[in-house]
Parts: C-alpha cells; structure tokens; sequence
C-alpha cells in the first residue's frame, strides 16, 4: 500500500508487479517486463483504445512516465486524454522518464462535466 500516504480515500489502485521468480518457474516473466516488451498489445488484451464510451471495467485515471505516453498515444487516444504532467526526476534512466504523465478517461471527463453543468442549473 504504498500509495497510502498520499491517497486518504478508499479508492481501488492496481500497479504492474515486478515479483521475483521464487517457484523458480522456466522462462519466468514478470508483468512489468511483459508490459514494457509490448505495452500497446498490453494494453488492447485489456480493451484499452476500443473507443467503447461504456467500458466501465477501464480505469477512470492512468499515470504512467511521459516516454511510456508517446509510445502507446496510439492506443490510448480514444480512451483518454492528458490531464496532468508532473516532474520526477533529473536523472531519468532505465524505464524512468523525467516527466510523469496522468491521463483522465474521456468517459469519466465527461461524467465530471455533466455533474457540474446540474450543479450551476441548481443555483
């Protein structure tokens, strides 16, 4: 629960796992790894970029490092949409970008716009 200190509500949050190999299994690949080999089929095995405005079972929110944003946008433009950039880091390396990037879902943007709009019609 390492987001415990940051995040005070009861929100459902799932993080790509990297745990070790220890049943010793051949050939052994963890998700992280099986992400970054292919993050865009990654993705689509999960149903993101199917461009289905009810697709409840997809996060509301993604954050990811900028350099990981540039190479799925293909995928994820019909989903989502850039809400947020962040620094990180100076000395960026490996699979870390100097820039975190959080993406809103267009469908939960949308929700949020409705739920404002009745909130004004209501003063």
């Amino acid at each position: 629960m390492r987001w415990c200190s940051y995040l005070h509500r009861n929100i459902t949050m799932n993080f790509l796992t990297c745990e070790p190999n220890l049943s010793r299994v051949g050939n052994y690949t963890d998700e992280a790894d099986a992400f970054y080999a292919n993050p865009d089929a990654w993705l689509v095995a999960r149903n993101f970029g199917s461009g289905d405005p009810d697709a409840n079972s997809l996060p509301t929110h993604i954050v990811m490092f900028d350099e990981l944003h540039v190479r799925m946008a293909a995928v994820l433009h019909s989903d989502y949409r850039l809400c947020g950039r962040f620094f990180h880091t100076h000395f960026a390396e490996g699979r870390v970008s100097m820039y975190v990037v959080a993406l809103c879902s267009t469908r939960w943007m949308r929700a949020v716009r409705q739920h404002t709009a009745s909130l004004f019609r209501h003063l």
